[in-house]
């Protein structure tokens, strides 16, 4: 609302190593999607956005959520903050109730910076086990973790984005081109992120993109 009125939002994206910021030299690519979508919200609402983007590689949302939340708020009080940690979540030991408790804290501490804060969930990727990397079977839980934040998108009115199907999809269509997506089985290049996670993250937003360049 604030842009389709011509105002200006700060928009917070918190997350795991590919919610990492290309803008902040990261060697991760998975955080790609940011400054891909940035592009395309520039080119729809120039100068209006503020981005402020904090990756941390193998958190999950007890750890790089709920205890790097009040930092990241300290940055300036965000309209929009969009976060999604299932991808780790998963990782064992996994414990659903932990997760939620730490989900509902975060938002907690984001409606207290600014109650009218827009909250969206966004989580992508179908890992896969590659040499040294048991990105998958370390993974044991992704499907419950994902069931968690869908539910609690839900019941508190939130968008929940996720690209886990089509990299799934494309996984077991084609291994050896998803391989060529990703990183470690996990972490999607930049190439990966514009072909599937940068389109269906803006198309969650509501935004009817076919493509990104």
């Amino acid at each position: 609302d604030l842009l389709a009125a011509g105002g200006s939002i700060k928009l917070l994206c918190l997350g795991t190593s590919n919610y990492n910021s290309p803008n902040f030299q990261d060697p991760f690519t998975g955080g790609t999607w940011i400054g891909q979508s940035m592009k395309e919200l520039e080119r729809l609402f120039s100068g209006h956005i503020v981005l402020t983007s904090n990756g941390y590689n193998g958190l999950n949302a007890i750890e790089g959520g709920l205890a790097k939340i009040d930092a990241a708020l300290a940055q300036g009080k965000p309209d929009v903050v969009v976060t999604g940690y299932a991808i780790n979540d998963a990782i064992m030991p996994f414990s659903a109730a932990a997760t939620t408790d730490a989900l509902e804290g975060m938002i907690s501490r984001i409606r207290a910076c600014n109650p009218d804060a827009e909250i969206i969930f966004h989580n992508f990727m179908s890992p896969h086990d590659v040499p040294e990397y048991p990105s998958r079977a370390n993974r044991p839980h992704h499907d419950e973790a994902l069931a968690l934040y869908r539910k609690m998108a839900q019941s508190h009115g939130f968008i929940n984005i996720e690209s886990v199907d089509p990299w799934e999809e494309l996984r077991q269509r084609d291994l050896d081109f998803y391989l060529s997506l990703c990183t470690e089985g996990v972490h999607p290049t930049a190439e990966g992120n514009k072909l599937i996670t940068t389109p269906l993250f803006l198309r969650g937003l509501g935004l009817d993109i076919p493509h990104t360049s």
